[in-house]
């Protein structure tokens, strides 16, 4: 199951063509830990989104943590490369239509019927009620029925000047491009009430490497919040005069987060949101990181050669064989083990 979240996210499926997939693709389910090709199906697609739920944000950080421990097991990264980050926000939209009260309403008159539940049909009514009486600038607008977390945020941009989803922050170290950072924020709260926890969650993932951040370089909408932050330094534009010369060439590099923010909605998922509630943004936000870096992972392998690929099923192997849940850590732990031998004669061919 764990490796199908991550190949899920890795190459953009949904859970019912993940499971399609899957059976028809050998390199998957090598990953996954099969040592034979097995013609079926390997879960039924409402159990992966059980199995998410039962993970919880925890568990799908330890999938995130995972990924970064790999690569400095295999030497793609090391660990002061995670001393310096880069934040930035973006929006998580969630997946409902464009939000106009009239089709609210319409919905809202519709679903009462074939709803039986007194509970839900109560709390229903009351949203309906709420349709009604909002007007267009009033706060706490609902956008959907079903999702009431769902905000208004604009980003000013030209093509989509607001959007409706969730609040998503990203945190890439900032030499590696390596994501050791994501999570969601309910509520559209400013950028820089946002920096604090996204620093506390990148010190959880990377606290097993004995490092943690201490630069973070961010825009102008995380301004005024250095206190909130200390010991950790923040560098942005509107402290340039003040910067050194190495600080400012650190800041050039800052924009360096918007390629990987487009690379997360594009190729992994996050340009819409699918799970429901604010438990679901959270988990998604995550499990798309974790995503982008198992292709970052594979690049890095192309990159390095068969040693980075024998280091990262030892580094794998290591965290999913204790896992009652990792069916793939046993047969990584073999697969490095048979290998090392023949590593020389095999990396010869290789070049």
């Amino acid at each position: 199951m764990v490796s199908l979240l991550y190949l899920k996210h890795a190459f953009n499926e949904s859970d019912e063509s993940l499971v399609e997939r899957w059976s028809e693709n050998v390199y998957w389910q090598f990953f996954s830990g099969m040592t034979f090709y097995e013609p079926k199906l390997p879960r039924d697609p409402a159990q992966i989104s059980r199995f998410r739920r039962v993970l919880g944000e925890a568990g799908v950080e330890k999938l995130l943590k995972t990924t970064i421990e790999a690569a400095v097991a295999m030497n793609a990264a090391k660990p002061k490369d995670f001393e310096r980050v880069i934040v930035d926000t973006t929006v998580q939209e969630k997946a409902i239509a464009h939000p106009t009260d009239s089709r609210l309403l319409e919905v809202a008159r519709e679903k009462p019927a074939r709803l039986t539940k007194r509970a839900v049909l109560t709390l229903w009514l009351e949203r309906a009620e709420r349709i009604q009486a909002q007007q267009p600038k009033d706060k706490n607008t609902l956008y959907a029925l079903h999702a009431p977390e769902v905000e208004c945020i604009g980003k000013r941009k030209a093509l989509k000047p607001f959007e409706f989803g969730g609040k998503a922050s990203i945190a890439i170290s900032h030499t590696k491009g390596l994501i050791v950072a994501a999570r969601s924020f309910p509520g559209n709260p400013y950028d820089g009430h946002t920096l604090a926890e996204q620093l506390d969650q990148a010190t959880n993932v990377l606290q097993d490497l004995g490092v943690k951040p201490t630069t973070a370089v961010v825009d102008l909408g995380f301004r005024g919040v250095d206190k909130d932050i200390a010991p950790v330094q923040s560098i942005h534009r509107g402290k340039f005069k003040s910067l050194t010369t190495v600080q400012r060439r650190w800041l050039k590099q800052r924009q360096a987060v918007e390629p990987t923010i487009g690379h997360l909605k594009h190729d992994h998922r996050m340009d819409r949101c699918w799970l429901k509630g604010s438990q679901g943004d959270a988990l998604h936000t995550v499990l798309c990181a974790a995503g982008f870096n198992i292709r970052w992972l594979m690049r890095a392998i192309a990159r390095l050669g068969l040693a980075a690929l024998l280091l990262a099923c030892s580094a794998l192997a290591h965290w999913l064989a204790p896992s009652p849940r990792g069916e793939m850590g046993s047969f990584l732990a073999g697969l490095a083990h048979q290998h090392r031998r023949g590593f020389n004669a095999l990396a010869a061919v290789v070049r």
